[in-house]
């Protein structure tokens, strides 16, 4: 009958909505069918597909195969020593597209090396949430995974150590040992007092125990840990120690040299988190750092036995690599 309205359907209906992209992406019918069945407009169909993909009923995902660099990666595992070595051969895009390509070739790693009896230790910071979030739910399993160091209060959230832990957790299906405690406090007498603390000392413990460990791996100046090194947290003195010790990166806010051995800075006195030492004897850690500009901080790294699993980019890698140095 003509001269009647046309019914609208409910944009919030989501078995509606679930019925027509069903139709539409997995059924391949395209939208003037649509149209017809459910006697709407053509551009309806096509508001109502964007409502899904808004409601998170259509998920869109793109699988695009990661360019590697083999032969970069062959050079960094024989000079160094590495187990694992995976590089992003994509530099001329955004960093931000490095890291997160840098991110999912680090959660391969990860997954492969977890095992369901596995105890993870977790740092935080932008790189370690780039391997976190590449890992979706029952794609790997572990039994525990602890943070590794303190959280920082000004930090955003998804890369503090809290909010990491719970979403590595999840994905896992892991338990969490939440480290409560800030990175930096404001004596070394009140960090021994805390460390003594039976929680807290027993994070740390089971960090120090632990099967494997993922670190981002930080530049003093840059990125996360540029949110740590200034005079928020160091004061002025703290801060020339950090110069003229040679600090060239650090892990977990643990500062290291060229050589990638602990620096004598008076502010590590009041760090609560797991020592370098500690972190060096773990079966594996994979750190994950993209940038030139890291590229000492990564040498260094490497260097010092810090890390045995490295995830980079070729513009990095190429600068860790090319002076001749060991």
């Amino acid at each position: 009958m003509t001269g009647l309205a046309r019914p609208r359907l409910d944009p919030g209906d989501a078995d509606v909505l679930a019925n027509i992209a069903e139709d539409y992406y997995v059924n391949g019918q395209n939208q003037d069918v649509i149209a017809t069945r459910y006697n709407i407009s053509r551009s309806y169909v096509s508001r109502l597909l964007g409502r899904a993909r808004d409601l998170g009923i259509v998920v869109i995902s793109v699988r695009r195969e990661i360019r590697r660099d083999t032969a970069l990666e062959t050079a960094l595992r024989d000079r160094y020593g590495l187990v694992r070595c995976a590089v992003v051969a994509d530099v001329a895009i955004d960093p931000e597209v490095v890291l997160r390509r840098a991110g999912q070739l680090a959660a391969t790693i990860l997954a492969e090396a977890l095992a369901p009896e596995s105890t993870l230790a977790l740092a935080w910071g932008r790189g370690v949430r780039a391997v976190i979030e590449a890992m979706p739910p029952g794609r790997a399993r572990a039994n525990r995974v602890v943070q590794m160091f303190g959280g920082l209060s000004t930090a955003p959230a998804e890369i503090m150590g809290g909010e990491l832990l719970a979403q590595a957790a999840r994905a896992l299906d892991a338990t969490a040992d939440r480290l409560h405690a800030p990175w930096i406090v404001e004596s070394a007498d009140l960090a021994r007092a805390l460390l003594d603390q039976q929680d807290i000392a027993a994070v740390l413990r089971r960090a120090a125990s632990a099967d494997l460990a993922l670190v981002g791996i930080g530049a003093t100046s840059l990125g996360s840990s540029g949110m740590l090194f200034n005079r928020t947290y160091l004061n002025e003195a703290e801060l020339r120690e950090i110069s003229a010790q040679g600090a060239v990166g650090d892990i977990c806010g643990r500062l290291f040299d060229a050589e990638g051995l602990p620096c004598a800075v008076s502010a590590m006195e009041r760090v609560i988190g797991l020592e370098l030492d500690a972190m060096r004897r773990l079966p594996l850690v994979i750190g994950i750092a993209t940038g030139r500009e890291k590229h000492r901080a990564i040498r260094a790294a490497l260097k010092g036995g810090l890390v045995r699993a490295l995830v980079t980019d070729s513009e990095a890698a190429r600068e860790v690599l090319g002076d001749g140095r060991a």
